[in-house]
């Protein structure tokens, strides 16, 4: 591999993140809550990388401040992506998501928060991210959430629920 000038600077940008990362770590609980806005609103610039290593050094940063802080700050923070122009930031974001599902017990999240969030990703345009959301829809019912609550607690039932999808699925076909 040669040292490119894109090269390098992909490595600069993944250093810098894992150097965020650390430091977020090492920050005191006070101080990382303070910046932890101002550090996401960094990620989504980087979220629109092509290059994968600098994805991942996201996804990596993400995690780290949801260790420093806590998931349910972050991804109050992150989820206005999942309306972003970009398909790769909307994906990456479900990706995130559904990471701190897996990482973090589920005391720590407002399920139903969740499930409103990665709603709007299960219409999506693009297939990946809608495989996305899927995804971690599925880790939000493995995480043991009873969807049939959380749609008795807004005051709707199921079917109504799944027939608004089936809508926004035949309209979302309709425009292509």
């Amino acid at each position: 591999m040669s040292d490119t000038p894109v090269h390098v600077t992909r490595q600069v940008i993944v250093v810098t993140l894992d150097v965020i990362g650390l430091v977020m770590l090492k920050a005191d609980s006070q101080t990382a809550k303070s910046h932890v806005r101002q550090v996401a609103t960094f990620l989504v610039p980087r979220m629109l990388d092509p290059n994968m290593m600098v994805r991942r050094a996201v996804m990596q940063l993400a995690m780290r401040l949801m260790q420093s802080t806590s998931p349910v700050v972050v991804i109050d923070i992150l989820s206005d992506n999942i309306r972003h122009r970009s398909p790769r930031v909307r994906q990456l974001t479900v990706d995130i998501l559904t990471a701190a599902l897996l990482t973090y017990p589920r005391s720590n999240f407002d399920l139903p928060a969740l499930c409103a969030t990665a709603a709007p990703a299960l219409v999506d345009q693009k297939k990946g991210v809608r495989h996305a959301a899927m995804e971690c829809v599925a880790v939000i019912a493995q995480v043991g959430y009873c969807i049939d609550r959380w749609v008795r607690g807004r005051a709707c039932c199921l079917s109504r629920l799944s027939s608004c999808l089936v809508e926004k699925v035949n309209r979302r076909q309709c425009l292509d």
